[in-house]
């Protein structure tokens, strides 16, 4: 997707850990990866290393309440995103599955490139379910309540339509 940074062009790829080693094998050296994991991934992390430009790496937890041995995502996780994403034109953001952590930070750098009413689009209801807490802490970390506001909304119809698809998953079907 391509969305403007401050006057710049940038394209953000939201993948699973698996899906940027292969697109990154295909796209050697013309991206900038932001990877996030619970904790060190010995392989996949030199690979993608070697296979970008240069690379950030966050350790934190997909979790939004503290659970023993849990480590929450910080303000200092979301900050130290979003200032080095800042100015990168292409960029690759992964984690475990990529659908919660890397979408939270997605949705972030798009909401610092676009009104949040116009980032939240750029997310894929049929995927994308960004971590709450990680949100929270980047709409206080950029000033601007609407982000999660407006992420929330998103939140809470992509919820109803997860449910209403999965009622009409185990509905008996009609014979014909």
């Amino acid at each position: 997707m391509r969305r403007r940074d401050a006057g710049l062009i940038m394209r953000i790829h939201v993948l699973s850990h698996s899906e940027a080693e292969s697109f990154l094998e295909k796209n050697a050296g013309e991206f900038d990866v932001l990877f996030v994991a619970a904790e060190p991934v010995p392989g996949v992390e030199e690979t993608l290393q070697a296979r970008s430009r240069e690379m950030l790496r966050l350790y934190f937890h997909d979790a939004i309440d503290p659970w023993p041995d849990v480590k929450l995502p910080t303000a200092d996780h979301v900050s130290r995103a979003l200032d080095w994403a800042s100015g990168r034109p292409q960029l690759v953001v992964t984690c475990a599955a990529g659908i919660s952590r890397s979408s939270a930070l997605a949705y972030l750098l798009w909401c610092r490139a676009m009104p949040p009413e116009l980032a939240v689009q750029q997310l894929n209801q049929d995927r994308h379910m960004p971590n709450e807490l990680v949100v929270r802490l980047g709409a206080e970390a950029l000033g601007n309540q609407a982000i999660f506001s407006t992420f929330s909304e998103w939140r809470d119809a992509t919820q109803q339509l997860w449910q209403a698809r999965a009622r009409l998953e185990t509905q008996p079907k009609e014979s014909t």
